[in-house]
């Protein structure tokens, strides 16, 4: 444990434990001057804030697939380019096959990750 801070008008240390990194995420998602500890999440919110860094990674897997996608268009290996052609279209289900519902809280949200994508 290791002293977090010291609360003013109070002459007590507060330690705390190091906090996940899904704390800071989320306290993004709140609204100016709300805390993270004293006020609900909107899970649907943070479900969809989620998804857009899903698609931002996978925005970025696709395009890493352009350029081995056209070196087997032009070398006439339309076996590749097929098999590079799924894997693009896998990509692009994600947001429409990904299930994110079943997360009901923050850790087990972040911990939801599409196999297929680096994170």
């Amino acid at each position: 444990m290791k002293h977090d801070e010291i609360r003013e008008g109070i002459n007590t240390l507060v330690f705390a434990t190091p906090r996940p990194k899904w704390v800071s995420y989320f306290k993004s998602l709140m609204p100016a001057g709300q805390q993270l500890e004293t006020t609900p999440l909107d899970m649907a919110a943070a479900r969809q804030h989620h998804m857009d860094r899903i698609r931002k990674a996978r925005d970025r897997a696709l395009e890493a697939l352009d350029s081995p996608w056209m070196q087997a268009i032009e070398a006439g290996d339309q076996e590749a380019a097929a098999e590079i052609a799924q894997v693009k279209q896998a990509l692009r289900d994600i947001p429409q096959t990904f299930n994110l519902s079943g997360a009901q809280t923050p850790a087990a949200l972040m911990a939801l990750w599409p196999p297929q994508i680096p994170k």
